[in-house]
């Protein structure tokens, strides 16, 4: 494991000029724009547009309730609603089994480019065949046209949840998540699909049988029917379709890049940072603003943010190597991701091992306390004035005497 301060996260970034004229251009879409003002990290998260001032929405309103599609899902109850699609519990009268049946709204629906991608990417989905990733049993279409997806129904509490509830998720746990995760991405990597909205809510956390953990990713691919090209991110900030994935974004793709794995290791580094601290990385008053950091700015340290933890050597490294805002920076494989955590896992335990309970800081803090608190090179500067006034000490000690 490298030390801590060789991936540059205490190294003042330079933004490069096409930053910059991004930046410009989401100023001025901000402007323009009836984007309201994020002041709280709910508002940044909210998915469903309505619930945000000054955004109008092109969510579907149109609700599938108590309603039978194609003769054989009846739709039971709302699961959630996203930017592209509803998901709803339903009974699948062939099978006699519940599952989710993801649809598409209607307004995108309507779009043949769309339509083509959503099947595309169903079919996709359908490929991956993992313990951690939620299967996709087929794609259909209604008699109006419209698409949807049939899932298995994972019964769990999503990670977002479960960091809601409890603030955050102690160590031990958190990287045994991170690692199921990993394995997940790995295996859609393989086969050359990107997530491209990997977030706290489409991971989910379900007890097995035997009481061991299992994690479940979701949506894999499904963000990619949206268009990726042009100036795709503006305009999709600007309708808030993807308001509550911005807190996750990788830099290029704020810069509306093309996007491969090594994007997907920069939002599990968000995901990873959320679920140890309880908060995003980044979250700023406005999604423009929340953007602009992920493109120009690296994320307080992890012991700043909770300095009442105990932080495993190496664990820092790991996240913020994940976040590298130079993706060439970053893990190249989520492979070598998994392993480093891996690695902690079985190094070190007993330190990981941390009451979940918060200890409160005082402001008399022994040298010990001291020492966790300081980085590599404020701990170099504050050795070198100890030296010299141990210097000036003997000097003025062996003058004296004579």
């Amino acid at each position: 494991m490298q030390r801590l301060a060789s991936n540059g996260m205490n190294e003042q970034y330079k933004e490069p000029e096409s930053i910059k004229i991004v930046q410009k251009d989401l100023k001025e879409a901000s402007d323009q724009s009836a984007v309201g003002e994020i002041t709280e990290r709910e508002s940044v998260l909210i998915e469903n547009t309505n619930q945000v001032p000054g955004i109008s929405s092109t969510v579907d309103h149109d609700s599938f309730e108590g309603k039978v599609l194609n003769d054989r899902y009846r739709i039971l109850s709302l699961i959630g609603k996203g930017a592209t699609s509803t998901v709803y519990k339903a009974a699948d009268s062939k099978t006699n089994q519940t599952v989710a049946v993801k649809i598409l709204h209607s307004h995108l629906a309507s779009d043949p480019t769309i339509m083509r991608r959503f099947e595309q990417e169903a079919k996709t989905a359908r490929l991956l065949k993992h313990p951690n990733i939620l299967p996709v049993r087929g794609f259909e279409k209604m008699r109006s046209g419209v698409p949807f997806l049939v899932m298995d129904l994972a019964e769990g509490t999503s990670l977002q949840d479960a960091i809601n509830a409890a603030g955050w998720i102690p160590l031990e746990r958190s990287i045994a998540i991170f690692v199921q995760v990993c394995a997940a991405l790995n295996a859609a990597h393989e086969k050359g699909i990107v997530h491209r909205d990997l977030k706290p809510s489409n991971i989910m956390l379900i007890n097995s049988e035997d009481g061991t953990l299992l994690v479940k990713v979701l949506d894999f691919g499904v963000a990619k029917i949206l268009p990726t090209t042009g100036d795709t991110v503006l305009k999709l900030t600007q309708t808030g379709e993807m308001l509550g994935s911005i807190l996750y974004m990788s830099p290029e793709q704020c810069l509306d890049k093309e996007l491969d794995g090594r994007s997907d290791c920069y939002s599990l580094g968000c995901v990873m940072y959320e679920t140890l601290t309880g908060k995003p990385p980044h979250c700023a008053r406005t999604a423009f603003e929340t953007m602009n950091k992920h493109m120009s700015e690296m994320p307080v340290r992890l012991d700043r943010v909770r300095p009442e933890i105990s932080w495993t050597p190496g664990l820092q490294y790991v996240v913020f190597k994940a976040l590298a805002k130079d993706p060439n920076q970053r893990y190249q494989k989520i492979e070598q991701l998994q392993n480093d955590l891996q690695n902690l896992l079985t190094k070190a335990p007993s330190i990981l091992r941390q009451p979940s309970s918060t200890v409160a800081v005082t402001t008399s803090v022994d040298n010990t306390t001291l020492w966790k608190k300081l980085t590599d090179s404020e701990a170099v500067f504050y050795m070198l004035w100890m030296l010299f006034f141990i210097l000036v000490a003997l000097f003025i000690a062996l003058h004296g005497s004579h």
